[in-house]
């Protein structure tokens, strides 16, 4: 499933992940621009918070399930933000680990 595609002047974005179902032991990888940033990250109801730095030009940022947990499916939130805050999504998903998500984002640096 491809995401939105978006363009800014800020040079990092602002990941926030959680597992907005019950805990029940949901993983989900990311990667960016094909490099993997996070390897395994166990979702919590608490969000976790990532920075990204973004290269100039367009960066793809993929978000992969691992397993689908106890519980099917793999049920996790991401908001993206922007350097000023401004959310640049905001996403609940029932994640199949087949399946990535991705984001396509242009980064123009002033």
């Amino acid at each position: 499933m491809k995401g939105p595609h978006r363009e800014s002047k800020k040079i990092q974005l602002q990941i926030l992940l959680r597992d907005f179902g019950q805990e029940d032991g949901d993983f989900v990888r990311i990667l960016v621009n094909d490099e993997e940033v996070l390897p395994k990250l166990m979702l919590k109801n608490k969000f976790f918070i990532l920075t990204l730095p973004l290269k100039e030009g367009f960066n793809k940022i993929e978000f992969q399930a691992l397993n689908q947990g106890t519980l099917y499916p793999n049920t996790a939130e991401l908001r993206m933000y922007d350097d000023h805050g401004t959310p640049l999504a905001i996403h609940n998903w029932n994640l199949s680990d087949e399946y990535p998500i991705q984001f396509f984002y242009y980064n123009q640096i002033p």
